[in-house]
């Protein structure tokens, strides 16, 4: 195993969802997906897969953010979700060394 990885102490993965859909509605699309999902607070979804463990919260905008082996490789697997379902997104992806790799952005956001 080499140190990407690993999973990391500190959130990588920093979105907002530009969507009228609530955070229920985006966790079912990621269960849909073959996701483990499960309600964790009032408008707070725990997403969890073999290579991430993230929160989506919030309502108008909804956030979605946490942790992921091999960011760099493993991003388009979380965004392809969203685009499949005509979420627009935007947000930051950090690596294990907490340096920046990309800023992303799907739509007129």
């Amino acid at each position: 195993m080499t140190s990407d990885d690993a999973w990391v102490q500190a959130l990588n993965l920093h979105a907002v969802l530009h969507s009228d859909s609530s955070a229920e509605a985006i966790a079912s699309m990621y269960r849909n997906a073959g996701w483990s999902t499960r309600k964790s607070g009032f408008d707070e979804y725990e997403l969890r897969t073999e290579f991430a463990e993230l929160i989506l919260e919030g309502r108008r905008p909804v956030l979605l953010h946490g942790v992921m082996v091999r960011p760099a490789t493993n991003v388009e697997d979380v965004l392809a979700v969203l685009r499949l379902n005509g979420v627009e997104f935007s947000g930051e992806l950090y690596g294990n060394d907490h340096a920046l790799i990309t800023e992303f952005r799907s739509g007129p956001a």
